[in-house]
């Protein structure tokens, strides 16, 4: 499986999880629910980061090879 599809997955499944962290902190005050969210929150950020970068450095490499 290419990079950029595995990097998308891996972006779908940690947005799934944020969500679920946000509706699930919503419902009650526990601390974990809150700490979920926000671990969450950084998987689902740091998926996106690493999803951007590595299509910026697949579209630097193509233009190379061209």
């Amino acid at each position: 499986m290419k990079q950029s599809q595995i990097d998308k997955n891996w972006f779908i499944v940690f947005s799934v999880m944020f969500i679920f962290g946000i509706v699930w902190a919503m419902i009650g005050d526990s601390s974990a629910k809150i700490v979920f969210a926000a671990l969450s929150f950084g998987l689902f950020l740091h998926s996106g980061i690493k999803m951007e970068l590595n299509a910026r450095h697949a579209a630097h490499s193509e233009g190379a090879h061209h």
